[in-house]
């Protein structure tokens, strides 16, 4: 396990977060995977399958959204982010993203509004 300071260091030097997530045959998936939050924050962008807890307007440009265990799309995506001009662009969106939408303020609405459709 990397230290926060060993995180940032590797991310500084990172081109693009893969979160290839997928659900188990029990139904379990995680939530919002820190490291993905944490690469927004360095401007890293964000390629994540539709079961890493990320949709694409969270990533608000910063990051695309695959179907989980669509291996060709997640190769597309990847291919898209890493082409000229584009990496840079996205990892400036990521982090302007991230300064929006991980707010504790922005968390705690849509955790409300979560909470509020099961009723």
């Amino acid at each position: 396990m990397l230290s926060p300071a060993q995180l940032r260091q590797q991310l500084e030097h990172a081109v693009a977060l893969v979160v290839p997530s997928v659900r188990a045959a029990n139904g379990d998936h995680e939530g919002l995977p820190s490291v993905a939050a944490e690469a927004m924050m360095c401007g890293v962008p964000v390629v994540a399958s539709t079961e890493a807890g990320l949709d694409a307007a969270m990533l608000d440009g910063g990051g695309m959204v695959v179907p989980a265990g669509d291996a060709q799309a997640l190769a597309s995506a990847l291919a898209h982010v890493l082409s000229p001009g584009v990496r840079t662009g996205m990892g400036q969106a990521a982090r302007q993203s991230a300064r929006v939408q991980l707010r504790a303020s922005v968390q705690s609405a849509r955790l409300e509004q979560r909470l509020l459709s099961l009723l």
